[in-house]
């Protein structure tokens, strides 16, 4: 059993330590761009009355020297928000997804569709964003090989011990993202933060072919591109990509979230992803069976260094990816989850593969 859990825990560090290499570094804020192509922000949302405002001005606030449009996407939202967006400008439109579709899919899909941009950028109604974000995209596009930019998200600032707890949690889910597609295979990214040519979204038919699953428009359409053409997605390094968003309330809603994010995964695993998530799992039961040892044999000290380098590379992986989001290393959260997430981890997988999850007044 003991030879087992180290061959795991080797592997797992092993593979952690060539992302942790791999993750690209931060690049300097050099936005300068030979050409400005149309640029389309399309933000579906649905019952969002508590994020419109600051959306709205967060979104007025960037700056773009070529034709920005902007589309609001209602996605049959049940407050009353209509009101927030009464004094919208000129270059924001306001869509809403007619009474026979329904879902985030549906509502990306119909602003894609009304907009005539070159490049289109996706993000979600509760994020923010940093005045040259579109800037910090349209760089990368220079490069006619690129068909699809993602970026980093981070939330908002960390009130709680909890709302740490999930900063150090989903900082690897970031690194993994931009790491993995630095290597040349992209495993996830984020549709809060995303950039692709309208051409590629159309050659590729955008969401057909899943769009029955609530989740995953963002991964869908990155492993859609990814497979016409190799070596199209890269993370977008730029310090002004990162957008922010509010980390969830309570225990409940993080659940429905994990759930809601892993539920694409059985519907899209390629061989890097399928190794990947069979990797991490097993890294979860071998940390867990080693706790479980080194609770009656306290003197297996080869075990308990294992432990601890595991941790070490851990907490530089983590370390590197929150320089680029500017967030700081919480210490205590990083030692708290390292005893907790062998469990959360194990758990997550048994929960979400059963049952359903609540999401924007509906269940999936």
């Amino acid at each position: 059993m003991i030879s087992a859990i180290v061959l795991v825990l080797a592997l797992y560090c092993s593979w952690l330590l060539i992302l942790t290499y791999a993750l690209p570094k931060v690049k300097a804020n050099n936005r300068e761009s030979k050409s400005t192509p149309t640029v389309a922000v399309v933000v579906p949302f649905r019952n969002e009355m508590e994020n419109l405002e600051q959306l709205v001005n967060s979104l007025k606030g960037l700056k773009y020297d070529a034709l920005l449009e902007v589309f609001l996407v209602n996605d049959h939202s049940e407050d009353e928000f209509l009101h927030l967006l009464s004094n919208l400008p000129d270059h924001f439109k306001l869509l809403h997804l007619p009474s026979t579709s329904y879902g985030k899919k549906a509502a990306l899909a119909l602003g894609i569709s009304q907009s005539s941009a070159e490049i289109i950028i996706t993000t979600d109604a509760d994020c923010s964003f940093q005045s040259h974000w579109v800037y910090s995209f349209i760089s990368y596009f220079q490069n006619n090989k690129v068909k699809l930019v993602f970026g980093g998200v981070k939330f908002k600032e960390e009130s709680s011990f909890w709302k740490k707890l999930q900063t150090v949690e989903f900082a690897p889910v970031i690194g993994v993202g931009a790491a993995s597609a630095a290597l040349g295979y992209p495993i996830m990214c984020n549709g809060a933060n995303l950039a692709f040519r309208k051409s590629v979204f159309d050659e590729v038919e955008g969401y057909n072919g899943n769009d029955r699953i609530a989740s995953g428009d963002d991964e869908f359409l990155m492993f859609k591109i990814h497979h016409k053409y190799p070596k199209s997605v890269v993370f977008n390094r730029d310090n002004e990509s990162v957008v922010e968003t509010e980390a969830t309330s309570n225990l409940r809603s993080f659940i429905q979230q994990r759930k809601r994010w892993a539920s694409k995964w059985s519907s899209n695993t390629g061989g890097y992803k399928l190794v990947t998530a069979v990797l991490v799992t097993l890294s979860a039961f071998a940390s867990l069976a080693a706790f479980i040892v080194l609770a009656f044999s306290s003197t297996n000290y080869f075990l308990l260094g294992l432990l601890i380098i595991k941790m070490i590379i851990e907490g530089m992986f983590i370390a590197k990816v929150n320089q680029h989001l500017k967030k700081k290393f919480y210490f205590l959260p990083f030692i708290f989850l390292q005893f907790v997430y062998p469990f959360y981890g194990i758990s997550m997988v048994f929960i979400s593969n059963f049952g359903k999850y609540h999401w924007k007044g509906r269940v999936h």
